[in-house]
């Protein structure tokens, strides 16, 4: 889903961190991440370091995406400025160490009934706040981690 989401909105780059099985997809799944390792657009780092030695080469900023029952916060853009957009593991949440250097922190706000938010769907919410920023496609690449 995050594949066809990142696709949908016109993503650059889907990374993921960690993920020792990133090319192991099956089913409907793999027809969206095989288009887009064919078209070179799936990245894989073996850590937060070598990411983050990539997100600043490429000139990113970095949006940590978190569900908050306490609001909804946007994600500033300008024409030309990469996003990568920060989501964690649906257990664990995103470390410490990645929240300390990103430059945003977007909220998802969810109601007191409902704890948590699937990552696949956080990420469609997120991709599409970045998109609706008059460009109409999100410019830069979205990082998932293990």
């Amino acid at each position: 889903m995050i594949a066809r989401s990142h696709l949908a909105f016109g993503g650059d780059k889907l990374v993921l961190v960690g993920c020792p099985n990133a090319w192991k997809f099956t089913g409907g799944a793999h027809t969206y991440t095989r288009k887009l390792i064919e078209e070179n657009r799936l990245l894989r780092f073996d850590n937060h370091e070598s990411f983050l030695v990539w997100s600043k080469k490429i000139k990113a900023k970095l949006a940590v995406v978190e569900i908050d029952p306490n609001g909804l916060s946007t994600i500033p853009t300008a024409d030309n400025t990469l996003i990568n957009l920060v989501l964690g593991n649906e257990q664990r949440g995103i470390p410490d160490e990645l929240k300390s250097v990103s430059d945003y922190i977007y909220t998802i706000k969810h109601t007191n009934a409902v704890a948590s938010i699937n990552v696949a769907a956080s990420a469609a919410i997120a991709m599409n706040e970045v998109s609706l920023d008059g460009r109409g496609e999100i410019k830069g690449a979205k990082m998932l981690q293990e």
